[in-house]
């Protein structure tokens, strides 16, 4: 976790305008894309508040449960009710909790087998990325993340762009061609706050070059999420 990019978020959240945040517009999408139809994605992401339930039981490892998670972070509430996507919830660090934020649900491909491919990406949760697959424990109903059966061989960023035009600032948008040319796709919060997922086939030293530029040239502050390319 890169202090820089903490102080950023920080901000970011204290800015005034609360934790929820809008889905873009078409019209968004469709600057930030190029053109229709590219695989860039583009998804709403909220904090939802989760109030304490009496009575509800901890989950049997970790002590996670209904009753601890206040304040958990959604992607993309209105996805499709496809019947192979589930929700899995990611406990966060107590550092994460202090700023209030407990948890992120992210979601996944239902392999029916008690196994799910992640089909987000991470703005909270570190060694997780888009295409690994998991598994997960059900508690009363929700489902939480347990361990990493198998690496998709993707690896996340996180970027804070500096501009209050966020995504569709001049600065991110000559810098996100080239990542996109290298195959990257995202999804956007709160206009400023990216997260960015590497795909297996991408070259992650010339992803890493770019997002290091961004940071000289005073365009973002980036973390690294986690690295799934060989080193």
């Amino acid at each position: 976790m890169r202090a820089g990019y903490v102080a950023e978020r920080r901000v970011l959240f204290a800015e005034g305008r609360g934790t929820r945040i809008s889905p873009p517009t078409h019209a968004q999408r469709v600057r930030m894309n190029g053109a229709p139809g590219e695989t860039l994605r583009l998804r709403s992401v909220q904090a939802l508040e989760h109030p304490a339930e009496a009575g509800r039981k901890a989950a049997t490892k970790g002590n996670i449960g209904h009753s601890s998670m206040k304040k958990v972070i959604d992607h993309d509430l209105a996805r499709p009710n496809e019947k192979w996507l589930a929700r899995i919830c990611f406990p966060l660090s107590a550092e994460d909790s202090q700023d209030g934020v407990d948890a992120e649900n992210l979601w996944s491909e239902d392999r029916g087998d008690g196994s799910y491919v992640i089909d987000n990406i991470p703005f909270y949760a570190y060694e997780i990325s888009n295409g690994d697959l998991v598994s997960a424990r059900d508690v009363d109903g929700r489902l939480f993340f347990e361990r990493v059966l198998e690496r998709g061989g993707h690896s996340t960023y996180r970027v804070l762009v500096k501009n209050q035009a966020g995504f569709e600032s001049d600065g991110f948008r000559r810098l996100w061609k080239s990542l996109q040319a290298l195959g990257c796709s995202n999804e956007v919060a709160k206009c400023r706050w990216i997260a960015i997922d590497v795909p297996k086939i991408s070259d992650p030293d010339a992803v890493c070059k770019i997002l290091e530029l961004g940071e000289e040239e005073s365009v973002w502050t980036f973390e690294e999420a986690h690295c799934g390319h060989p080193l």
